[in-house]
């Protein structure tokens, strides 16, 4: 006799792309208060920029910040007013 086990928190590749965004942000809110809490300040290394053109210096929690928000928005804005998926 064969059984399919499925998990009881089973969730759908939606949800389970939101669980990724949500734990990005999470990661690099995290990662910034623990620079504050045990540095006192939040160091940015990475700069980026051409000749006297600079974007702003930022470090990788700031990356998963705006990553994780980013791609959460775009999900969303992909959603229905029901939250079904737009066609």
């Amino acid at each position: 006799m064969n059984a399919i086990l499925v998990p009881l928190n089973a969730k759908s590749v939606s949800d389970q792309f939101v669980d990724r965004f949500e734990k990005l942000i999470l990661g690099g809110a995290l990662g910034n208060t623990m620079d504050r809490v045990f540095h006192g300040h939040v160091t940015d290394f990475i700069d980026i920029g051409i000749g006297t053109l600079r974007w702003p210096v930022f470090n990788v929690a700031d990356i998963a910040l705006v990553v994780g928000g980013v791609l959460m928005l775009l999900k969303a804005g992909g959603k229905g007013a029901e939250g079904d998926e737009k066609a």
